[in-house]
């Protein structure tokens, strides 16, 4: 579990470095840490021909994939390194990337026995907040990288498809969003709207932004507890607006408890013979003499009454 403890070692830093955000050497020094720890991991089936050993080097590719992190959660981690370095065409390539990963391995899950009855990998409790990242949380990240590109149009249909499908609650906070996009790109009875149903669904919120001209950090998916509480909000200067402070969502892997069923070794059972075993018949309270066998040291004379 090498890669994990690097992996949180990294998380730990940046969590507790302060104004992290303005030290782009420390975002920089991540992305060569995570880009590591993928070599190193990952690198083991490649070299599986060259390994004399390949017994042992199919065990570490077990353990490497029995680990907390898996390879789209270290492509999800530098993805939120390249944001904040500001390579947001990078980090929009992280992004898909570690999403398409999830989503092959929950297809692979699916058609796994190890999948328990009663739990389901699309439901809402593992796509919200026990997992590093769901398709909304995608969808949401993948926008703030086209909003800090310019890329308006990009960033309004995702956000349109984000309030069409995701749960009311995970919501309230993107009528604001999609309005300030929606009056950016000249559409302004849409944003009108946009921003009634923000008055409705948030009104401190957008009332601050609205009418008091206030920077507003917006969270629209819960942090409590969750890895992206510890990371910084970054400013977003719109026309004729005030700023939003966004950061992308995200969080720790869900991990999978370990399964019930033992797993017995079938070959263990060869070794269990007549010959493995010490041949004792006699109970261990038989005591053997001069004239045969005894049971006990305590003999008593009795005479049985007629």
């Amino acid at each position: 579990f090498t890669s994990d403890l690097e992996m949180l070692k990294i998380l730990q830093t940046l969590t507790q470095k302060k104004n992290v955000e303005a030290d782009p050497k420390v975002w920089e020094q991540s992305i060569l840490g995570v880009n590591n720890i993928m070599k190193n991991v990952f690198a083991l089936e490649e070299k599986k021909e060259e390994e004399e050993n390949k017994s042992q080097l199919i065990d570490d590719i077990e353990l490497a994939n029995t680990n907390i992190f898996s390879q789209e959660d270290f492509i999800l981690y530098r993805a939120i390194f390249n944001f904040y370095l500001k390579k947001y065409s990078e980090a929009l390539e992280d992004f898909q990337e570690a999403y398409m990963l999830m989503n092959s391995n929950k297809s692979f899950m699916k058609d796994s026995e190890d999948l328990g009855a009663g739990q389901s990998v699309d439901s809402e409790l593992s796509d919200i907040g026990l997992c590093s990242l769901n398709k909304y949380e995608y969808m949401f990240n993948s926008m703030l990288c086209h909003m800090f590109l310019g890329e308006m149009e990009k960033a309004y249909t995702l956000s349109t498809n984000i309030i069409e499908n995701a749960r009311s609650e995970y919501v309230n906070k993107m009528w604001l969003i999609r309005g300030t996009l929606a009056k950016s790109l000249g559409r302004k009875e849409e944003s009108i709207k946009d921003f009634e149903a923000a008055t409705q669904h948030d009104s401190s919120v957008a009332r601050a932004f609205l009418e008091k001209n206030e920077k507003v950090e917006i969270e629209v998916f819960p942090e409590q507890a969750r890895l992206c509480a510890n990371f910084p909000y970054i400013k977003l200067a719109m026309p004729s607006l005030p700023a939003l402070l966004l950061k992308p969502s995200f969080s720790i892997p869900f991990v999978k408890p370990p399964g019930i069923i033992p797993y017995v070794d079938k070959s263990i059972l060869n070794e269990f013979t007549y010959k493995a075993i010490n041949c004792k018949p006699e109970a261990p309270w038989i005591k053997r003499c001069e004239y045969g066998i005894k049971f006990t040291d305590e003999i008593r004379s009795t005479i049985d009454s007629v």
